[in-house]
């Protein structure tokens, strides 16, 4: 489950009446309510994604062609460890 968060910016004029109003939602996700991985996305261009495994600190980087959006290798081989990818811009 997420936490959401809402922002309202209001503008109003000086008798009190509303000229306008903007209405925000932010989403907080937390563990286990993940959005697609880094890997999963852009995937019409090359990409440089790294991962660091949690569970036993392993780490890698990886160098993703157009069309590739596999996890690596250590993630499928070991479903029960915590992986952690990211991708610096």
């Amino acid at each position: 489950m997420s936490s959401v968060e809402w922002q309202i910016d209001v503008d109003i004029d000086a008798d009190g009446n509303v000229l306008s109003a903007v209405v925000e939602e932010r989403r907080e996700l937390e563990v286990g309510d993940r959005g697609a991985e880094p890997y999963e996305c852009d995937t019409d261009e090359r990409r440089i994604i790294s991962a660091y495994c949690c569970t036993c600190e392993a780490e890698t980087t990886l160098y993703l062609e157009v069309g590739d959006s596999e996890p690596w290798e250590h993630d499928a081989a070991h479903p029960s460890h915590v992986i952690d990818y990211w991708r610096d811009t």
